[in-house]
């Protein structure tokens, strides 16, 4: 017995080091750290009606940034920029290519190969996507409760929802009321919306896409690089391990 458990111990290690690094990769909130370092631009309502031309999506709410409370708000809500609060958030597994991805699939030789599915149904967050930015180049949609119980559509960048899934309070970003223009969108979510009684008409963006475009490939490789490093640290133990066992039985 013995013999056969020496026997089967490394492939077993092997295993676990491999699981224990897949489950580093999902949960290495390395979008949340790069969130945390970047300039913090707080932008106030006044900034925002002088300006001219200026994207403020994604940035911090500052003074004057109407937080959306209830449904009535936001079936008024036109064109001005606003922030919520949720009660709760949930994924609905449907994800958008952003509007920075490169739409088109090549070789390595540079020649066409054809297009990037624009819309994608995934169970699992992480195994999405495409070299070299993988999952990063797709966004989530995720259903959000309003403060009345009511809910809406809405896309935030990953670490913004999972610490909402968690239960802490966090003030969205800055972001629009945006037509939802496809329709696999609206025929996938078609059940859910009627269950949680949200519309699949228009969805709150509230994601930053320069900061998302400049920062995806070190997301994924700080991921990878997180999840290798548990993997050959549970590797090496097992090396050591096995050593001191082997000068034990001498």
């Amino acid at each position: 017995m013995r013999e056969i458990w020496e026997k089967i111990w490394p492939y077993l290690a092997a295993v676990a080091a491999l699981g224990l690094g897949v489950v580093t990769f999902i949960f290495f909130d390395m979008e949340g750290i790069l969130w945390a370092q970047r300039e913090q631009q707080t932008v106030s309502r006044d900034e925002i009606e002088n300006g001219e031309w200026a994207n403020h999506t994604g940035k911090t709410a500052g003074e004057g940034i109407l937080s959306l409370t209830t449904q009535s708000e936001w079936d008024s809500l036109v064109v001005e920029y606003v922030t919520v609060v949720p009660r709760s958030i949930y994924k609905t597994n449907i994800y958008s290519l952003a509007d920075w991805a490169d739409r088109s699939l090549t070789n390595r030789t540079g020649a066409y190969r054809g297009s990037k599915d624009s819309h994608i149904k995934r169970s699992i967050d992480y195994f999405i996507g495409y070299m070299p930015r993988f999952f990063t180049e797709y966004y989530p949609y995720y259903v959000i409760e309003l403060e009345d119980g009511s809910h809406i559509l809405a896309q935030m960048n990953r670490s913004i929802a999972n610490k909402i899934a968690r239960g802490k309070e966090i003030a969205l970003p800055i972001g629009q009321k945006e037509r939802v223009s496809s329709q696999y969108v609206k025929d996938a979510l078609l059940t859910l919306s009627r269950d949680m009684g949200f519309s699949t008409d228009y969805m709150l963006y509230v994601i930053d896409d320069q900061w998302q475009e400049a920062n995806s490939l070190w997301i994924f490789w700080g991921k990878f690089a997180a999840a290798f490093a548990v993997f050959a640290l549970v590797v090496s133990a097992e090396t050591i391990v096995k050593k001191v066992r082997g000068r034990k039985n001498r």
